[in-house]
């Protein structure tokens, strides 16, 4: 945890996104596993992780990695609509304070 100098006082500090730290509400969680296995270790562990996690943090499982197509840059481009899963995925990862792969 960061130091703060006096005069900083008791402002809310900046996360590395540019959103401020929001004390006493929840946290927004998206797990994303990395396996499409349907009883993976990595989805069992998050959601484990998601049963254990604090009242105050809301865990999202991501459910649609097998609908991702490949990595197209060219699909990509300024002004082209992405395909849908990769703009619902944008769309998560964006309305989420945490990401957290697996």
């Amino acid at each position: 945890m960061r130091r703060r100098s006096p005069d900083q006082g008791c402002r809310p500090e900046r996360l590395r996104h540019g959103r401020v730290a929001r004390y006493n509400s929840s946290v927004r969680i998206l797990a994303i596993s990395g396996c499409l296995r349907a009883a993976s270790s990595n989805s069992v562990l998050l959601l484990a992780a998601a049963r254990m996690a604090s009242p105050k943090m809301q865990v999202e499982t991501y459910k649609g990695l097998g609908e991702l197509p490949p990595f197209n840059p060219d699909l990509d481009r300024d002004g082209d609509e992405p395909p849908p899963a990769v703009a619902a995925l944008r769309a998560q990862i964006s309305a989420a304070d945490v990401i957290r792969p697996c």
